[in-house]
């Protein structure tokens, strides 16, 4: 397992990890695919972009260690670093990792020091969204993991066909940088994306 790899998993997914392998420029739902655990092909396949691997927050159960907040408009970029900013200076959080979506926006991701039930973790992203983003209309923001749909989350780093453009972990520095383009136009670098988890906890 590469560094990357290795960093998701300690922060943000259950082990072994579950998901499925979609083909690339497969849409939202991606049709009916069962859950399983990714072998060492099908994750070097979605990080050379050639698949697209959903990987389940709770793994084969109902408690999850990781929580995503998808914003779906680019331009709502100040209310996701408010929000970054609130977390630590109001609410003494340990400050979540920022990903350009490579489609439309951008996720912050929460790591968990010990799993909860997932009802407890979408409760907890309820408040935040009702506290800080109520001023966002419906739908412009995503809880993973959600009540009425599986967990599942695109890998971060990974290849968007529909833009053709990678999403990838940000410098929250360089945010304001995606408001215009939704995501990298080239691959990351592996090694770096590592090294932004590797400080969070």
């Amino acid at each position: 397992m590469n560094r990357l790899l290795g960093e998701l998993q300690r922060l943000y997914f259950p082990a072994p990890w579950h998901g499925r392998l979609l083909a690339a420029g497969t849409g939202e739902q991606g049709g009916e695919v069962s859950l399983h655990e990714p072998a060492a092909d099908e994750l070097a396949q979605a990080l050379a972009g050639e698949a697209r691997l959903q990987l389940a927050l709770a793994g084969d159960g109902t408690v999850v260690r990781g929580m995503v907040l998808c914003f779906t408009r680019r331009a709502d970029w100040p209310q996701v670093a408010g929000l970054y900013q609130s977390l630590q200076a109001v609410l003494d959080l340990p400050a979540p990792a920022i990903a350009a979506s490579g489609d439309d926006g951008y996720q912050l991701w929460f790591s968990l020091a010990e799993g909860v039930p997932a009802a407890v973790a979408r409760a907890f992203l309820s408040g935040l969204c009702a506290r800080y983003l109520a001023d966002l209309p419906p739908g412009a923001v995503r809880q993973l993991p959600e009540a009425t749909a599986p967990d599942l989350v695109d890998m971060v780093p990974a290849y968007c066909a529909a833009s053709g453009k990678w999403s990838a972990f940000i410098d929250p520095g360089m945010g304001s940088m995606f408001v215009d383009e939704p995501g990298l136009d080239m691959a990351p670098n592996l090694e770096r994306q590592a090294d932004m988890l590797a400080g969070l906890r």
